[in-house]
Formats: structure tokens, C-alpha cells, sequence
């Protein structure tokens, strides 16, 4: 199931990577493109099923690049995300942290109110967990653990357009990761930053 997984993950990367050059080329074209649109994210995150107080609220992050397409009102975004989240565990007679790294192809979907620029964006690909845990006594070891997935994300948000290209807003994400023991929920939301150039 690991190797299946990472099989899935650089398929879709490869796939990411042909259709965002195939739209740089289209959009250069017929003239449309807005040119390159970078953007971080950073906030909170929590899991939301997983044992009650086995996992901290934890610290969200993201990054992503791709190239904006203008349709009118619309601007449609063919990107690759970078994003992951660290979290504390506990309970159970163990400690540790558990972190979570992910690149992901997608597109974004933004529409244009002014300087106001709501939009929507989908992600799937490869994901990456690594947890390090010990058991609660003396001397004992600590263990790491780590394995291969397939993640995939569903994201809201809005930008306030600055000068030069320049964004600022907030964003919030639903976020699911499939491993071999199940299906991991965690939702991120905080602030944003968009530079297009």
C-alpha cells in the first residue's frame, strides 16, 4: 500500500506538471495569462477524528505556486501546493509530535469583486507522515514511524488586492490524508499572503 501510494503521488505530480505548462503555453497564446501567483499560508490546526486529547491543536502551513489565467471575472490558477502541519500527541501512556508534509497539483478558482478576491481550491497528491513518539517512563525509547500517502485538500478564502500584486486575507481548509490504518481529518484556517507577478 506505501509503494501504491508514492505510484499515485508522482503520477499526479507528472500529470500537474504537463497540464501547468499546457496552460502557461495556451494562456501566453491567446493572452490571457496574469502571470505568476505565489502564496503562502500560515495558522492553526486540528484534527478532527482522531481520539479526544490524543492530539493537540497544532500549526498549519502552505505554500503554493502556479500561473493565473484571466476568463473575464474569473481567474483560474493550475498550481502545485506545498503545505503540511505539526501536531502534539498525548494520552494513551505516550507522548511525541507528529508532523505531516505534503505537494499536492491542483487549481485554484478566484473571482474578482474589486479589490476584494474571493476564491476556492482543490489538491490532491502526496502526502508524507512522521510521528515520533515515547512511552511515559524512565529511560524509555523514543520511536519514529513514518509512511506514505495520498492527501487531499479543499480550501475557501478571500485577499484584499495591495499595490504591486501584492494580497493579504485569510483562508480555511478541510484536509483528509488516506493511510493503510484509515483516514486522517484535520481542518487549518489562518492568515494568507498572495504575490502575482
Amino acid at each position: 500500500m506505501k509503494f501504491a501510494s508514492r505510484q499515485v503521488g508522482v503520477g499526479l505530480l507528472c500529470t500537474a506538471f504537463a497540464f501547468f505548462n499546457a496552460s502557461m503555453a495556451s494562456a501566453a497564446e491567446d493572452g490571457e495569462a496574469h502571470g505568476m501567483d505565489l502564496g503562502i499560508g500560515v495558522g492553526a490546526a486540528d484534527v478532527v477524528n482522531a481520539a479526544s486529547g490524543s492530539w493537540s491543536l497544532g500549526l498549519g502551513f502552505a505554500g503554493h505556486g502556479g500561473y493565473a489565467i484571466s476568463l473575464g471575472e474569473v481567474v483560474v490558477v493550475p498550481e502545485i501546493a506545498l503545505d503540511g502541519a505539526r501536531f502534539s500527541l498525548g494520552g494513551l501512556g505516550a507522548e511525541g509530535t507528529a508532523w505531516l508534509l505534503g505537494v499536492k497539483p491542483g487549481v485554484r478558482f478566484a473571482y474578482s469583486l474589486g479589490e476584494l478576491d474571493p476564491w476556492v481550491a482543490a489538491h490532491v497528491g502526496y502526502m508524507h507522515g512522521q510521528s515520533l513518539t515515547t512511552v511515559v517512563y524512565p529511560g524509555a525509547p523514543t520511536v519514529s514511524t513514518g509512511s506514505d500517502q495520498v492527501g487531499w485538500d479543499l480550501g475557501i478564502g478571500a485577499l484584499y488586492g495591495l499595490a504591486n500584486g501584492l494580497g493579504l486575507g485569510a483562508f480555511a481548509a478541510y484536509n483528509a490524508i488516506v493511510a493503510d490504518t484509515g483516514v486522517t481529518k484535520y481542518v487549518s484556517f489562518g492568515l494568507t499572503a498572495r504575490l502575482r507577478l
